[in-house]
């Protein structure tokens, strides 16, 4: 292997670990990085994740049904604001709030009970950091 290569895969993977740390001075659309908005995206979440079993639970289903609705809408004001740039305290309340455990998707089960939560504590921060925009 070529050192070009190896550079440019090295710095792939970095760029990878570097997309779920928020810092300050990145812009408000860091904050898209969160539960919130990625388990719902319907080629990786947790529905696409779980298939069948997820699209025949009820109570995942109101679940999925009741925060995509509110991921989408702070999505939205996120992508109104996206080119304000996060001060140290806005960035460490999406920090404060990442999940990036694995316990919460073993199982369908798992994510009805531990994500609710999660999604919560998410909203919460991000409209405390709206607030400020």
């Amino acid at each position: 292997m070529k050192k070009s290569e190896l550079v440019k895969i090295i710095k792939e993977e970095i760029k990878k670990l570097n997309e779920y740390f928020v810092s300050e001075g990145d812009s408000l659309d860091a904050a898209l990085v969160l539960n919130i908005f990625t388990d719902f995206d319907k080629h990786e979440g947790v529905t696409s994740q779980f298939g069948k079993e997820a699209k025949d639970n009820k109570q995942w289903m109101k679940i999925d049904s009741k925060y995509s609705k509110k991921s989408k809408k702070l999505e939205q004001l996120i992508l109104k604001n996206k080119n304000k740039e996060l001060n140290d305290i806005d960035a460490k309340s999406i920090e404060d709030v990442m999940y990036d455990g694995s316990d919460a998707y073993d199982s369908i089960d798992d994510a009805i009970e531990y994500l609710p939560k999660i999604y919560d504590n998410q909203i919460k921060a991000i409209i405390k950091v709206l607030k400020n925009y």
